[in-house]
């Protein structure tokens, strides 16, 4: 049964922020001499794609809203184990075999890399054992640490389910006290995340908080607009708004010195909250049919593309010392290779391992 909640035009938006990661990371990629013979590449274009924790940021507040959207007739106890059975096995299959990937990629890429240590490169080449590999298995690292290891990319995985655990609870809130509660749980996250009030080795999770918050006080307070946005007005403010934070991560705009609004993360947070919101409601009924099938293939891969790209990304670091490749070629080499090689990888992992954890959890919990 086709889910009524289902806005398809989100999946198409987390399609496109799961491919500014990848620019972002394939530029910073590029953006280093790796041997004596090495020329940096000119990255003057590529910056202006630079646009990685946006996109990050994005995902979160997608996943408040859809959650919501989704879920938002959870009523008792047994309604949230359903709840977290089905997030559970919508993203820890696919995260461990991630996991396992990069384990057996680092090995091989400790043994054939010599050059700088810079820090993204760093991630394939720190090292560890059995007690690390479990704390990332149990989504928990970011609490307990350390924090980097294997895949730069991971970091964003335990926050999410933190955020799925706290997830029944704030739908709880939000019923009982109105959608504020929703605003006011966000700015708790923030003041505990930056004051570091819980320990933790990375207060991402607080930090990040009220994106996830924002996403689902989205979903609360605007499902029952009726009222459509025109498709070229919300493309053109989500284009505005990226273009603004390309220049605050470029350091060419200026954020005003007020408490709050002098981050790039919480500007990113808020551009983040507005982009969703006019994707949301858009209206994009006159869409090319084409085109949507394209954009929601690409976005129901989109979590397994973010998992598995800095494969690529290594992969060609070592083909760059290996065959020579220097100088401006690098970023198109890297794009091309890691774009091309993710979309196979993830294609096949979204069906054999994302789709069977999907619909064997929804199994469990219709038996239940």
């Amino acid at each position: 049964m086709a889910n009524k909640n289902y806005i398809e035009p989100l999946t198409w938006l987390r399609g496109i922020a799961a491919l500014l990661v990848i620019f972002s990371h394939s530029l910073r990629a590029s953006n280093v001499v790796y041997t004596p013979t090495d020329v940096a590449a000119d990255v003057s274009f590529f910056r202006a794609m630079d646009l990685g924790d946006i996109g990050v940021t994005i995902f979160f507040v997608l996943s408040g809203l859809t959650l919501y959207l989704s879920n938002s007739h959870l009523q008792n106890a047994r309604d949230a184990a359903g709840f977290y059975l089905k997030r559970f096995f919508r993203i820890w299959p696919a995260f461990a075999v991630a996991l396992l990937a990069y384990i057996a990629f680092n090995t091989y890429f400790t043994s054939q890399y010599h050059g700088p240590t810079q820090y993204w490169i760093n991630q394939h080449l720190k090292p560890f054992d059995i007690t690390d590999i479990l704390h990332y298995l149990s989504l928990t690292f970011n609490f307990t640490g350390p924090t980097g290891l294997f895949s730069g990319a991971l970091w964003s995985l335990p926050v999410e389910f933190q955020y799925y655990l706290a997830f029944p609870l704030a739908l709880w809130l939000a019923r009982r006290f109105g959608a504020i509660l929703l605003i006011v749980l966000g700015g708790a996250y923030l003041v505990i995340g930056g004051h570091a009030l819980f320990p933790a080795a990375s207060q991402s999770m607080f930090l990040m908080g009220y994106s996830f918050f924002g996403g689902m006080y989205i979903g609360k307070t605007t499902q029952a607009w009726k009222s459509r946005i025109h498709w070229s007005l919300a493309v053109a403010a989500t284009v505005c708004l990226l273009v603004a934070a390309s220049l605050i991560q470029n350091k060419l705009l200026a954020l005003p010195q007020i408490p709050f609004f002098n981050s790039d993360r919480n500007f990113n947070i808020l551009a983040s909250l507005a982009i969703v919101l006019l994707i949301y409601k858009a209206d994009f009924s006159a869409t090319p049919e084409w085109l949507r099938r394209a954009l929601k293939k690409y976005g129901d891969i989109s979590y397994s593309t973010y998992l598995f790209h800095q494969l690529f990304i290594g992969t060609s670091v070592l083909l760059f010392i290996n065959f020579g490749i220097t100088g401006d070629i690098k970023p198109w080499f890297t794009l091309i290779l890691t774009v091309g090689a993710t979309l196979v990888v993830a294609s096949l992992t979204y069906r054999f391992i994302e789709k069977p954890g999907i619909a064997y959890a929804h199994r469990l919990v219709s038996k239940r």
